[in-house]
Order: C-alpha cells, then structure tokens, then sequence
C-alpha cells in the first residue's frame, strides 16, 4: 500500500503538482513529464510499468475496436448519419489516437489503484478520470486544470517554406482553416487558376485531391498530355504555397478549385438544416443508456462518464465541419462531371467522403501508394484505419509487386490492386541516370539525419522509453558525427508530427544545418550516407541514388520483419549501447558502405516498376480508366 500517489500527464502538472512528502510515490502517464521529472532528479515511475504485456495487446486491440464500431450503435447512427455518409466513419482515423490514449490511461490507472492502493492521490489534467473511479476511501486531491483529451488537427502546425528557420506556426483548426479560405480565393484571383466551370464539359474531368504540385509534379506533366481537365483540390494544404508549386501549376494547365466555388444561399441553408437536425440529435440522445455505458467499458468498469462531455464536443465541432463539405461536395459534382478522382491518403475524413460520394454517383477512384509500408504481424490489424489496403470501391496503385503482395496477404482484394510504380520516385531514378552518366563521385563529408515520426496508435510505439530511446540515439548519433570530421544534417518532418525532435536537435548544436520543407531529393545528394531515426520511406529514396543507409528502430513496432530490414538493405540498429560502435566501422569501412548500397539496389532493383517512367504508366492507365467510364 502507497501512502501517497502523484499522478503526472504533461510538463505543467510536473509544474503544478508539488508535495514535500517522503512516503510518497510519482508515476508519470508520459513522455514530456517523466522527461521533466528526470531532468529534475525527481524519482518516479511511468504508467508502462502498470501494464502486462498481455494487457498492451488488450489496449492496443480494444482501441480499434472503439473507433471502428462506437458509431455502428443503433443509438448514435440516427444522429451520425447525415447526408448519405456516417460522421463517425468519416472520423476514424482522427479517432483512433484519441481512443487509444483514452484506453491507455483508463487502464493504467485501473492497474495502479489496484496495486499500489493509495490513501491519497494528487493529481491535475487526470482528475476527470481519478474522481470517477476511486473509492470513497481514497481522498484525492485535484490541482485545476485546462487541459483536455483533444483530437490531433484540433490544431494544427504551419510550416512555412523557405523560411522554415524562424520554426513553426501553431494555429486553431478554425483559424488556419479561415486563413486557407482567404489565400486560396486571392490566388485564384490573382494567378487565374480557376476553371470556367461552364467550360469544363466540353472534355473529360479528372479530379485529384491534397496533391503537392512540387512532390507530384511529374505525375501532372503526364496528365496535362492527355486531352482530359486536370483539377486540383486541396482541403488541407493549399495547392500554391510557394513560386515554385504555381509554376507547376501553370506549366501543367492544372486548375485549382476550392470546395467555396460551390458555395450559394441554397447551399447555406441546406447546410445550416441539416446541422440543426444533427444538433438536436445530438443533444437528445440519452447519455446514460446501458448500450452506451457498456460499450465504453473495461474491466466491468464504464468510462463513458469520464469522455462523454469532451468526446460529444468533438464530435459535434467536426460534425458541423463535414455536414458542411457533404453538401459542397454534392453541389461540385452536380456542376462537375467528374469522370475520375485520384488521391494518396484515403483515410482521413476528406478523402472518404469523395470516395463515399463518388461510388454513389458511379465516379472511378484511384488511390496511389504514398509511402513505404510496414505491413507486419502487429500492424496488419489497423489495415483499415491506415491506408494499407483499397477500400470504397477504389482501384490502388502501388510502387510494386512485393507491395502488391504485401497488401493481398492481409486482405487486401487482389482485382483492385496494380503495380504500376511509384510517380514520386520517377525524378530519383531520373537523378540516378544522371549520377551512373557522369561515374563521378563526390564526397561532401555531410551525413544526413532524417527525422521520421513515432506511432501513437500503439502502446510500444507510445512507450516512454521509446520516446527517450530516440533522443538517446538522436544526441549520440550528432556526437558520433561530429567525432568522426563528418558533419551532421538534419531533415525535419515538412508534415505535423506526434513529438518534436528540434528543441532537443537545436540544444545540441543551434548552429546544425537542418531542412524542413526543402526537397529532400537535393538534400539526399549533396550527402554520403543517410541515417534514418526510425522506419521511413527516406530509406529507400536514399537507396536509389545510391547512398548507405541506417534505420534506428527505437521502439519495439515489429520493423525488423519489414522486407528492407530483413533482407539488410540498410544496417538496422535498436541497440542505443552498440550504435557508436556500429556507425565508426560504417564510417570507417567503404567495403562495407559499398555493400549497404549493393544490397540497397538489389531492393531497389526488386522492389519497383517502372522506375523513372511510372508517371507516364500512371496517367495511360487514367486516361484508360476515364474512356471505359464514357
């Protein structure tokens, strides 16, 4: 039994929650506080030690459960389903980290009351969650506090091209979504990129969503050959961002929409019904149902009580967003005859709502492979919560027969998948032509270091040690770097990431040459050998020019199963203790660099169609799609 317990979730309740007690016991629920709490010398555990390893399968599983079945209950689906789509699917892959974290901490605390039975507890952002499931014997102690379980584009996290140095931008959702509107309708305006709408019938339309016209410029240049309209809308990231991405655009004959060109006073007021009918649904469904309370259980013990207000104000400020896109995206297909539609996310709620929209008005979907997979044993489970795997009636095109495979292996419908190569790859292997033409290599003694993200979906990929493993191989790889004359580069992550590795990169050495939103192409070339920290697609685009590679797997997700570890295309390293050693023989051996890339471009060799001509496989393949659908 525990005299007294302390209770952590972020850095302010580290800072809020302060007792002078010596029988008392600190527990942290993760990463940033059980970081504060070391770097204070402050002993404590972390919630991890709470949980059996059966147990974190239970987690990992119960949380997909949730988001892929909350919102099948016959007593959410009459007020879900507005407008021919369900608002709960159309969420799922924004939902699943929010169950997840929910489960993770409704079970911890479970198993820690259970063991360490406390007589007193302090805590501040967990309060919600300890006032409803200690005993009346339990005197708890809470410290006010504003945070709340939120989803992760409540905000959102502005990286600004070229000039990325000044760090990032963190806006409301509201907020970037009103600046977007506003930069979008002045582009249009001013650089005359939007369509005559009445002239679009006069050819066939195809339609592709959230396309970097930069990343994706080949793809368009084949496109634009075709005698078919070319019509870019982005929903999340504005299609021109930069001199660069309108140039593309114009040299392309790309039009560029925004879903309010659709929007008129017969489109507002049907919009501004169906939310108040969505509302009053809402708000009348009876919180305290036993199908509800059941259903959001664990161990026979409810935590509806705990989300119900936060979890239906969520869903109530996104409903109102998609209720919105629902009717404006009927409103573009009825003045649009679109004859194919294109994507490469396919799981977040814009795409699924073009592709629920489109099988209902027999429109043709493809979605494009947009990254390197990791299909093993564990994640196979959340094929459709990530974009593994075709579904909504789409065709996939992937980079490759082993990827083809991959997919058909977990389910994936074999008919609808086609290895037609990878578009974004076409200016490597381009780049590499060029590198095997001219047979010189320079060497720049620069090593890059690419920041991939870390799982939050998954308790080992959410693991504290996890986390404080990828900043121990982080600071020992640029001390290793900077020992051995090289000189360390750094790629940060251009999209919004779960944990942010430069405040811990910039403390090691402010003066570090790092990129965000540059084209990590250039960057690749201009480097000798590239260390990715954790399983990344930029693995393979260093493959391809022919640079060694390293893969830091600092957390225990199954990657060593993945075929470009297994097969030692890349030196793979999870142990923090033996990486100085690994990386001053990889500097020091060109026998054994010149292996890595002999066996990086047997996977390479193995591993993609069509190499360099992909774009041009990709758009026949369209513009076949588009003439069978006349």
């Amino acid at each position: 039994m525990t005299n007294e317990l302390v209770l952590y979730e972020g850095e302010q309740d580290v800072k809020s929650l302060t007792s002078e007690s010596k029988n008392i016991k600190r527990i942290a629920f993760d990463f940033s506080s059980h970081k504060l709490l070391t770097q204070n010398n402050i002993s404590h555990s972390i919630l991890e030690n709470y949980v059996s390893e059966d147990e974190k399968i239970i987690i990992d599983n119960f949380s997909i459960e949730l988001t892929s079945n909350w919102h099948k209950l016959e007593i959410f689906k009459k007020c879900l389903e507005i407008n021919d789509v369900n608002i709960g699917f159309m969420l799922e892959f924004e939902l699943h980290p929010y169950f997840f974290n929910i489960v993770k901490k409704f079970f911890g605390i479970l198993n820690i009351l259970k063991q360490e039975r406390p007589k007193k507890i302090f805590c501040s952002s967990l309060g919600n969650f300890l006032k409803n499931l200690i005993d009346e014997k339990t005197q708890l102690i809470i410290v006010p506090s504003e945070n709340t379980d939120k989803l992760f584009y409540d905000s959102i996290e502005l990286q600004l091209p070229y000039i990325s140095k000044i760090g990032t931008i963190n806006l409301s959702r509201k907020k970037f979504n009103q600046i977007k509107g506003v930069a979008e309708d002045f582009s249009q305006l001013l650089f005359r990129i939007k369509p005559n709408f009445a002239e679009l019938n006069k050819r066939k339309n195809i339609l592709l969503l959230d396309f970097n016209p930069e990343r994706y410029e080949h793809l368009l240049l084949e496109l634009s050959k075709l005698n078919h309209n070319i019509i870019l809308l982005n929903q999340r990231r504005p299609a021109v961002w930069n001199k660069n991405s309108l140039k593309i655009i114009r040299k392309t004959n790309t039009f560029v929409i925004n879903l309010n060109n659709f929007s008129n006073k017969s489109e507002i007021k049907k919009i501004d019904l169906l939310k108040q009918s969505f509302l009053k649904n809402l708000h009348n469904i009876p919180l305290d149902d036993e199908e509800i309370t059941q259903f959001f259980s664990i161990q026979q013990r409810t935590f509806w009580n705990i989300i119900k207000d936060n979890f239906l104000n969520l869903i109530e400020a996104r409903a109102q967003e998609i209720i919105t896109k629902t009717v404006l995206v009927d409103s573009l297909l009825n003045e649009i005859p679109i004859d194919l539609i294109v994507e490469w996310a396919h799981v977040p709620a814009e795409e699924k709502l073009f592709l629920k929209k489109a099988y209902k008005n027999n429109i043709p979907t493809i979605f494009l492979q947009h990254g390197l997979f990791a299909i093993t044993r564990n994640s196979s489970k959340y094929k459709h919560l990530q974009p593994y795997i075709p579904s909504l009636h789409s065709k996939m095109i992937v980079w490759g027969e082993p990827t083809q495979n991959e997919i058909k292996g977990i389910g994936g419908d074999g008919n609808s998948i086609y290895a037609l190569g990878s578009t974004l790859h076409d200016p490597y292997f381009l780049e590499l032509k060029k590198i095997q033409k001219s047979k010189k290599i320079q060497k720049s003694k620069k090593i890059l270091i690419v920041v991939s993200d870390v799982s939050r979906t998954s308790f080992n990929g959410s693991h504290c040690l996890a986390y404080e493993r990828l900043e121990k191989f982080t600071t020992k790889i640029i001390n290793v770097i900077k020992q051995s004359n090289y000189i360390p580069v750094i790629k940060f992550r251009a999209a919004q990431s779960y944990y942010n590795l430069k405040p811990l990169v910039l403390k090691l050495d402010k003066n570090i040459e790092y990129f965000t939103t540059e084209d990590i192409k250039n960057i690749i070339l201009d480097c000798d050998l590239v260390i990715s920290l954790n399983f990344s697609t930029a693995i393979l685009d260093a493959m391809i020019l022919n640079k060694p590679t390293v893969t830091i797997l600092p957390d225990e997700e199954g990657y060593e199963l993945t075929p470009v570890i297994k097969t030692n295309s890349t030196l793979s390293i999870s142990n923090v203790e033996t990486l100085e050693t690994n990386l001053i023989n990889l500097f020091n051996d060109e026998t054994l660099q010149s292996e890595l890339i002999k066996r990086g471009n047997q996977f390479v060799e193995n591993f993609f169609a069509h190499k360099g001509n992909s774009s041009n496989i990709i758009a026949r393949f369209c513009d076949e799609i588009v003439d069978v659908n006349k």
